[in-house]
């Protein structure tokens, strides 16, 4: 066998190798932040919580506390209610309206007409509303936090409590 075909051989060996041990380390990355999520977002929280505590120091020097959040997004069957509900409560401030449409060629002229003629002229037009996530979350937060009633699940917005060490 030539220097460049043994070369070549043992390049390929080790490929394979690395490729094996990557699989396994991947694997085990996995199972490791499954165990991970399970006491960060479950078993510490819930255990805090019980015990009425928001943070405490464990005996190796870790500072753990908790952390509250949302995970909030307009789509799918929340969007309607949650533009409805934000019309409601007063807040339509912050639904931004995306009114488009498409022009061909030669059609420069209705395009600069277009912003008080779209429907007049016949122009099939697109009309999306829209609330940007960050700014509804706050939204909800601030809400919650005054003590408002908030239609959490109607709204597709869910509160989540998690474990986090601070030192």
């Amino acid at each position: 066998m030539s220097d460049i075909m043994k070369r070549l051989s043992e390049l390929g060996d080790r490929q394979a190798d690395l490729e094996a041990a990557a699989d396994l380390a991947t694997a085990e990355l996995k199972r490791i932040n499954v165990a991970l999520a399970e006491v960060v977002e479950r078993e510490l929280p819930d255990l805090m919580l019980e015990a009425g505590m928001e943070e405490f120091t464990t005996t190796a020097g870790h500072k753990v506390a908790i952390v509250r959040g949302l995970t909030a997004g307009l789509t799918g069957k929340y969007r309607a209610p949650a533009l409805a509900w934000l019309r409601e409560t007063g807040n339509d401030a912050i639904i931004s309206r995306d009114v488009g449409t498409s022009f061909g060629k030669g059609e420069d002229e209705a395009a600069d007409r277009a912003v008080s003629i779209l429907r007049d002229a016949g122009i099939d037009v697109t009309d999306v509303e829209n609330v940007n996530t960050s700014t509804f979350k706050a939204l909800v937060k601030e809400m919650l936090g005054d003590g408002e009633d908030v239609p959490l699940e109607d709204l597709g917005v869910h509160q989540w409590v998690k474990s986090k060490i601070t030192s």
